[in-house]
């Protein structure tokens, strides 16, 4: 969520791309998670829910460090479809693998919990992002976004396979 809202104004205020360009890169985002939450989906159904999961956080952090290195327009908007790619990819797949690791019984509660922590952190990223934007400049806000990223990789890494994800392959 802090890329939705970080990744126009990096484009506008540091790249001067013009508004078209904006929104073939926001569209490109949204396109990427069309076509990835399928796929992912599928993936996680025959691999299991953790390497495909693992897979997207990494492919994520890389790709938002890789942007922050780009200093022109056209492969910044590129990179930023690539990013929808695997940045959506991974939350249905998330989903799925909470819904595993929760009883039936449990399984309103894990959702509900997983949607508040997610609103909690998108409350926080426009603040936090905010403040290090105007310490440090955007590209700092697209480096906290990347670090985040390789955080929730480096826990779901410790999460172990349990309920119906313990019978795909680690």
């Amino acid at each position: 969520n802090g890329l939705m809202l970080f990744l126009p104004l990096y484009l506008v205020n540091e790249l001067k791309a013009a508004p078209m360009l904006v929104g073939v890169a926001m569209t490109g985002i949204q396109a990427g998670a069309i076509v990835s939450g399928p796929l992912a989906g599928a993936m996680s159904d025959r691999l299991g829910r953790k390497p495909v999961v693992l897979t997207c956080l990494v492919a994520t952090s890389i790709m938002i460090a890789f942007m922050n290195t780009v200093s022109d327009v056209e492969p910044f908007v590129a990179a930023a479809c690539l990013l929808g790619f695997a940045l959506f990819a991974v939350r249905p797949v998330i989903h799925g693998w909470a819904l595993d690791l929760a009883s039936e019984r449990m399984s309103g509660s894990v959702i509900s919990l997983l949607f508040g922590t997610q609103s909690a952190f998108t409350m926080l990223v426009p603040l936090v992002g905010g403040l290090i934007a105007d310490q440090w400049g955007l590209a700092a806000t697209f480096l906290l976004l990347t670090v985040t990223v390789m955080i929730a990789a480096g826990m779901a890494l410790l999460v172990p396979n349990a309920g119906r994800d313990a019978r795909a392959p680690a």
